[in-house]
């Protein structure tokens, strides 16, 4: 490229002209490719994780909330605390901007890091509720307080899970953790206020788990298995079955499950490139005859009432308050889809490119730094794994600076209303 523009012949230049546009559209386009998609924990906004930053969008409208860009390297998942300025960051990419052995809490508003906890392995994914942040790496999972410096409080054994997968409910009453078991098909259902207590394990499934999910109020499990066919849901303080719907007959991934509000609908994306929608009503059980005890289980299944494509393999998806489905894929579409009981579908299509190169305002669009100064000292990361940034061996009080719980303030009002009544310790 250096030496195309200096050639001296003006013939030339228009071809300069365009090889330079090319070259910027292509480096932006790496810099712009996500990485990550998460939900916070109402459905009510997102986070994206590029190669470059992260961007944080609200649902309904469909707006961008902030960004941050980052000239080291991009993130693999960007785990928000419901709308507040907190954030838990997972570097990845070709380039990550922190180790991939560490989660970082970040602070969007003050623009710097606010702990660290480092791993002898590699971090697959990170979930965050008010009180408690969990973290999955490849065959082990942890429970840390949320606190400026996070304490362990349990750690599980699992089966090896380089999904990350896991599933953590915001209930105060029902502070339920799901993570997949140590055999193929199990899931260990854990009350987060009881650890003392072993896990629920529940056999869902023949082979292993793709996809599991809880509703808001950490009473009810859905999972899929690597088949992709059946979805079950399961109660989740006796493990049993309540309901099981049927995605189709031919095997998929499973991407993404989502109860509404009311838990009395469930919505499905897989890499077939569309999302089913399926009622959870409670039916009446009818008298069966011989003739349908010996027909296979296919035809007495519950299948979807509704459903639509969408443009990627790639997506998640999510109802909003009113019971519309939100599916984001990976190539950056939104689709809003409203539908019916009766199957009738209606859908929007936009696309988060919109917001690209949209003026921003003073908060949002800034460049940050990864090597920001932490509120605690940094340790080797040859100690104990798991141990956070300032983590001592003996407990210390809930009422010491560290262990405060750090202050939350929403991404669209960044005025002093933080709501300071909440614990100052540990809950």
């Amino acid at each position: 490229l250096p030496i195309l523009l200096l050639l001296p012949n003006l013939f030339f230049f228009p071809i300069h002209c365009f090889i330079v546009v090319l070259y910027l559209f292509v480096m932006s386009a790496k810099k712009e490719r996500m990485l990550g998609l998460a939900w916070n924990q109402d459905y009510s906004c997102f986070s994206c994780a590029y190669e470059g930053g992260y961007r944080v969008f609200g649902v309904d409208p469909l707006e961008e909330k902030t960004r941050r860009e980052f000239p080291d390297g991009g993130f693999s998942c960007v785990e928000m605390l419901f709308k507040s300025n907190y954030l838990a960051l997972i570097g990845g990419g070709k380039r990550p901007c922190f180790s991939t052995n560490k989660v970082v809490m970040w602070d969007d508003e003050a623009n710097k890091q606010v702990c660290e906890i480092s791993f002898k392995s590699e971090v697959k994914t990170v979930r965050l509720r008010r009180d408690r942040l969990i973290v999955v790496t490849l065959n082990r999972s942890y429970v840390y307080t949320l606190t400026k410096a996070p304490r362990k409080l349990q750690e599980y054994k699992t089966m090896d899970n380089p999904q990350g997968l896991c599933a953590l409910s915001p209930s105060a009453s029902h502070p339920i953790l799901a993570l997949v078991g140590l055999h193929p098909g199990q899931v260990q259902v854990i009350d987060l206020s009881k650890m003392e207590q072993l896990p629920l394990i529940i056999a869902s499934h023949e082979t292993n788990i793709a996809c599991l999910a809880l509703n808001q109020e950490g009473t009810l499990l859905a999972t899929a298995s690597k088949r992709g066919t059946l979805i079950r849901v399961f109660d989740c303080s006796s493990g049993k079955k309540r309901f099981e719907v049927r995605r189709g007959s031919e095997k998929a991934n499973i991407t993404s499950i989502s109860f509404n509000l009311s838990s009395t609908l469930l919505c499905t994306a897989s890499d077939h490139g569309t999302v089913h929608v399926f009622s959870l009503a409670e039916e009446e059980e009818k008298p069966s005859s011989g003739l349908t005890n010996l027909l296979p289980n296919y035809f007495s299944s519950q299948w979807s009432f509704a459903k639509f494509s969408v443009s990627s393999p790639h997506c998640t998806c999510a109802f909003t308050p009113a019971n519309a489905v939100i599916a984001i894929c990976f190539d950056g579409n939104v689709f809003r889809a409203n539908f019916t009981r009766k199957g009738d579908v209606s859908v929007e299509q936009s696309n988060l490119t919109q917001f690209m190169y949209t003026n921003s305002s003073p908060s949002q669009a800034q460049t940050a730094s990864s090597t920001t100064v932490t509120t605690a000292t940094k340790h080797n990361e040859s100690e104990e794994e798991g141990r956070g940034s300032g983590d001592d061996d003996d407990e210390k009080d809930d009422d010491s600076g560290d262990n405060k719980q750090i202050r939350e303030r929403e991404f669209e009002n960044n005025s002093d209303n933080a709501d300071d009544e909440e614990g100052e310790g540990e809950n």
